[in-house]
């Protein structure tokens, strides 16, 4: 590999083209590389969603959760967990496959399945759909229209307006929340049809038969053939009025003798409002903005904006509306984009700063070129590989400028080391002194090629294995590893390439220093320091007066004092480090001829590692799987008893809002009544149901308090609300999870699961640290049964199908057909007038009693015969829903966590104290939640890191060619720990994914480090061989590695000092890696040379 690094710095004009292609190519990567807020998370979940309208839970698992999940359990492949719930009228199949599966294929199987055992499904039962989950496709923009005008003004200017939306380039679909389709209901007089002897399926068919247009055939005429086609269809809705039913008597009874015909539209399932600046929420439409798959979500964002802004202009459809944006995912990925570039920046500018003041600015000036070099090279790559920009591939970025530039200090040092031996005569030519740094770029290439790609490849080694990681963390985390793995080979390519042919044009060759006058030098610098500043001030003074009057002398001096002063902090500079050198050495020699002593810093280190490892277990460093950071937005989410109708829902849910009037930091809110939160679901995704309301609450960005606290606050007077469930939660910046604490109870008993769901909330109250408390088996509510006589039924010549065809039109109406007009399709219902207003709301017609339903009549042998004829009605209690996991019934009980709160050990303490109640035999118990998360993401993480270990061991025995002296450098990694778990307690931060990260990180750097200083031994010790003892010659070639080993850490300490001002997210990562880094450091100066010492090993000279 030494020609191939050494061509560059032989064929520097060549190095040159590549290095311009390199810049051409890496920004049109960087212009052209697709950007998100949030990595793309690709996991294989299918959900399989069923409506039976008005079934119970029991009779929609029965009729059809049972009737699909069996099979997709058996015939299915690469499955890795199946889940499903039965609540009222609904069916949802969760199907969770592998990460390996094709997700492609595995949704063809799904949906093969289905079409075959849909069959089997009720006739009422809707056709199942299937779902990919697609975590990536949430809306660029969310915006809601309000004004005080007519609600039918309002629907119309928001479907106008979404049709504008849709015209803006790069919009794919605009979603319009909390506007109805049109409809038109026919609602028809239950005592008019009593009195003709029909039945509400009659009207129904009449209605039907009444639209039919289709072609008929053909007709010729002489030599030519015409289509013929009957125009019978419905153009206008007027028209429905007047379809004729039947005659009486010669005389035709039409639609609008036994009905009302009302053209408006659905029945709500959803409200929606919008407050802003503490005003009285007021009824709004709410605009959903997706983007097409080749579109940038920064342009879209700003074009959708620019189109909401014409549109409110004066004569625009929207003049005089109030249009609120309430999130915008193109202006937080520009912010985001904004805010760690900026970082990056810095970290660049604090890392140049301290090559600056520790090896001189040409040095630096090197480093500073190099790292923006590498990252262009890594963006080509990155871009080429189908990768996006995101806010974690920016940190990955920030987070390896501490590694790629540990590779650029061992060259430039080792060069400038070289070049400082070399004394310079007078009269050399400039080609003579090329030559001269030429050959000391090319020795140090040849020196440190091996060991600096050994370290490069161990650490790709140590963060490769993340791709392993498993789930949605996996998926959520892999453009880390993916971005690193491209720097550092870049990272390689620049430093072994580019680095020493810079360095031949750059750095200089000073006069060699002696010992002595480096000593003197910094006496001098520590002693006079007054004197000398000074003296500057003077002699720069005299240069203002004399300079003017003899320009050529003033040249002269200015260069003179360029270099002199140059040469002078040079040569302090060298003192400095000199002193340190020798301060180092001599602690060193003293600390290796010393066996009490190394014995005591191993004993003290292991001691440490043991204490450190228990910090953890203990609870002094707190274990959770992503902490939550202070967040702009947060939502409150409300669940009311089943059988709740919307509006006592829309009730509940203004306590709330009231509350949030009283919270000076809410800027505005939107309530959305009939619908669960998108964001309290794993899946990005919300269901509509009448008793679940949201909240999404935007705070004021100036406030003083943090998210957290104002959560406390809500949570606090919303626990005076007692009719209903609520619970608060915010936006993570981490991926999608589960609830903190989920209790997972199993058992064919629904009564059994009941009971034993109750004792587990009692157990979970009694723990500190939980809140919002819930239960899959609370809000349970009655139900009324119809057991219909079957001897009776029979008799009457009534099939049940006909009785419940009929019991289910005259509750939730019956689709007559549809009409379409002007490019719409309107749908025609069919309804029964069982309120005691006779149909004058088109939807409060099944506000009745159970006396009123039991006079419906029905179609008999002997004519129109009420239900009472041959049903009973009872009242049974009913379940909210009935969960399912691998077939088998559960039950859940979760719990959020407060500010201290500790899913580890509430999960712990849980299972302690259940231990003291006694559930039903046949109800069993396991924990899950975050809690499961955790165990898994660190199990994946524990086996990633052991392969990474042995990978590098592998790639260290390479490089060596013994156990031996690969051990010596991976020695320092877990002893790593003590610094990371001690810097943890010190700074009060969690042991969390990102600080595992960090951790990773820093076994990259560390070992690199190590390779570097055992490979510098063992170059010593061939070239003196026994001439030099061996504790000698870990002292000099320890010393001589001192300066870049201090670099190293100096520089990855300082450059992630940015991340603790970025997203608070990577806080614990990055104090994870300081502290890491900074205790490893020590420990990897004193403990490779003092167990590389005791057990040096034989070595060929």
């Amino acid at each position: 590999m030494y020609n191939v690094w050494s061509f560059f710095t032989k064929r520097s004009r060549f190095a040159i083209i590549l290095i311009l292609a390199i810049l051409f190519l890496g920004i049109t990567a960087i212009v052209d590389i697709p950007k998100e807020s949030a990595p793309e998370v690709d996991v294989p979940i299918a959900i399989v969603s069923t409506v039976l309208p008005g079934a119970s839970p029991e009779d929609v698992e029965k009729l059809i959760t049972n009737v699909l999940e069996e099979p997709l359990k058996n015939s299915l492949s690469d499955v890795r967990n199946i889940t499903s719930n039965s609540s009222e009228g609904v069916s949802s199949i969760t199907i969770e496959f592998e990460a390996s599966a094709d997700i492609k294929k595995s949704i063809s199987d799904v949906r093969d399945q289905i079409d075959i055992s849909k069959n089997e499904l009720p006739t009422e039962a809707l056709d199942p759909r299937i779902i990919e989950i697609e975590f990536g496709s949430e809306p660029v923009v969310t915006a809601t229209l309000s004004a005080t005008i007519p609600q039918e003004l309002l629907y119309q200017l928001g479907e106008d307006a979404a049709d504008e939306l849709e015209k803006v380039r790069g919009v794919s679909s605009v979603s319009v929340g909390g506007v109805e389709k049109r409809e038109v209901a026919v609602v028809i007089d239950r005592n008019a049809l009593a009195q003709l002897s029909l039945t509400i399926t009659d009207v129904t068919r009449a209605i039907s038969a009444a639209n039919v247009a289709l072609p008929v055939g053909n007709i010729q005429l002489g030599d030519a053939e015409f289509p013929v086609r009957l125009a019978g269809d419905i153009t206008d809705t007027q028209e429905v009025a007047d379809i004729p039913i039947l005659s009486v008597g010669g005389t035709p009874v039409y639609v609008r003798d036994i009905a009302r015909i009302i053209d408006g539209r659905q029945e709500p399932t959803t409200y929606s409002r919008t407050s802003i600046n503490g005003a009285p929420s007021i009824e709004s439409v709410s605009f959903d903005v997706f983007k097409s798959s080749s579109a940038k979500i920064t342009t879209v964002s700003k074009d959708v904006q620019a189109k909401l802004a014409e549109l409110q202009e004066e004569g625009g459809l929207l003049e005089g509306m109030q249009v609120h944006v309430v999130f915008d995912n193109g202006e937080l990925l520009q912010d985001d984009l904004t805010t760690l570039t900026r970082s990056g920046l810095q970290t660049v500018l604090l890392v140049t700063i301290v090559l600056l003041l520790a090896v001189g600015w040409r040095e630096a000036l090197i480093a500073a070129i190099s790292i923006p070099l590498s990252f262009l090279t890594a963006f080509i790559g990155l871009e080429s590989s189908g990768n996006t920009l995101n806010f974690v591939s920016l940190f990955a970025l920030i987070l390896s400028i501490g590694i790629i530039v540990d590779s650029t200090i061992v060259i430039v040092e080792g060069i400038n080391r070289r070049l400082h031996k070399l004394e310079s005569h007078e009269g050399e030519s400039n080609k003579e002194r090329e030559k001269i740094k030429s050959r000391a770029a090319l020795d140090v290439i040849r020196e440190f090629h091996v060991p600096l790609t050994a370290g490069t490849m161990t650490t790709i080694a140590v963060f490769a294995p993340l791709l392993m990681v498993s789930g949605i963390t996996g998926e959520f985390i892999k453009s880390i590893p993916f971005t690193i793995i491209f720097v550092l080979l870049s990272s390689l390519l620049v430093a072994l390439g580019f680095v020493p042919m810079f360095a031949t044009k750059l750095l200089r060759r000073n006069k060699p220093t002696t010992q002595e006058s480096l000593h003197e030098e910094v006496i001098v610098e520590r002693s006079s320091i007054g004197k000398a500043i000074s003296s500057f001030g003077n002699f720069i003074l005299m240069l203002m007066w004399v300079g003017p009057l003899f320009p050529t002398t003033r040249t002269r001096i200015k260069h003179n004092v360029h270099e002199q002063l140059g040469a002078r902090i040079s040569r302090t500079r060298d003192g400095v480090v000199h002193r340190i050198e020798e301060w180092y050495r001599m602690r060193l020699t003293r600390f290796l001829a010393s066996r009490e002593s190394q014995n005591i810093i191993i004993v003290t280190l292991f001691a440490l590692f043991a204490v450190s490892l228990s910090l953890p277990i203990t609870g002094a460093v707190n274990v959770i799987f992503f902490e939550d950071t202070d967040s702009d937005w947060i939502f409150i989410e409300a669940e009311l008893p089943t059988g709740s109708i919307l509006e006592r829902t829309d009730l509940e849910i203004r306590k709330a809002e009231e509350i949030l009037y009283t919270i000076p930091e809410a800027t505005s809110f939107v309530t959305t009544v009939g619908r669960t939160s998108a964001f309290g679901n794993i899946t990005g995704g919300s269901s509509a149901n009448a008793r679940f309301a949201n909240i999404f609450i935007t705070l004021d960005e100036d406030r003083e308090r943090e998210s957290t606290e104002i959560i406390d606050d809500i949570r606090g007077k919303l626990s005076a609300i007692h009719t209903s469930q609520m619970r608060v939660d915010q936006l993570s910046d981490g991926p999608p999870s589960l609830a903190p604490v989920t209790i997972t109870l199993s058992g064919e008993s629904l009564t059994d699961l009941e009971e034993a769901a109750t004792i587990v909330e009692r157990v979970l109250e009694e723990i500190s640290g939980t809140t919002d408390i819930t239960s899959s088996t609370k809000n349970n509510t009655n139900e009324f049964v119809f057991s219909i006589n079957r001897a009776e039924a029979i008799a009457q010549g009534v099939s049940i199908g006909t009785i419940a065809t009929t019991l289910r039109a005259a509750l939730y109406g019956e689709e007559a057909t549809e009409i379409k007009q002007l490019g719409d399709d309107i749908d025609v219902i069919t309804r029964l007038a069982l309120d005691t207003q006779d149909g004058a709301d088109a939807f409060a017609t099944n506000e009745t009693t159970i006396d009123t339903l039991a006079q419906i009549e029905v179609a008999t042998q002997s004519g129109a015969t009420p239900l009472s004829s041959f049903v009973t009605v009872a009242v049974q209690p009913s379940r909210s829903a009935i969960l399912h996991d691998d077939g088998k019934r559960i039950a859940t009980v979760s719990s959020r966590l407060t500010e201290n709160g500790n899913a580890v050990k509430i999960s712990t303490e849980f299972k302690e104290k259940i231990e003291n109640y006694v559930l039903p035999e046949s109800v069993s118990v396991s924990v899950g939640g975050e809690s499961e998360e955790i165990d898994q993401s660190f199990k994946d993480m524990f086996v990633a890191l052991i392969i990474g270990m042995v990978s590098m061991f592998a790639i260290l025995v390479l490089q060596f060619n013994s156990f031996r002296y690969a051990l010596y450098v991976l020695a320092i990694v877990p002893l790593s720990l003590i610094g990371v778990f001690g810097g943890l307690m010190i700074t009060g931060s969690p042991l969390s994914f990102p600080s595992i990260m960090g951790f990773i990180a820093l076994s990259g750097i560390v070992v690199n480090n190590s390779i570097i200083l055992v490979d510098t031994i063992n170059t010593q010790r061939r070239k003196y061989g026994s001439t030099k003892s061996v504790n000698e010659i870990i002292v000099d070639a320890t010393t001589s590695r001192l300066r870049p080993v201090l670099l190293t850490a100096l520089t990855t300490v300082i450059g992630v000092i940015p991340l603790l001002f970025a997203a608070a997210i990577w806080v614990p990562l990055a104090y994870a890696l300081m502290f890491g880094l900074a205790f490893a450091t020590i420990i990897t100066l004193l403990l490779v040379p003092s167990i590389y010492a005791r057990w040096p090993g034989k070595f060929e000279e």
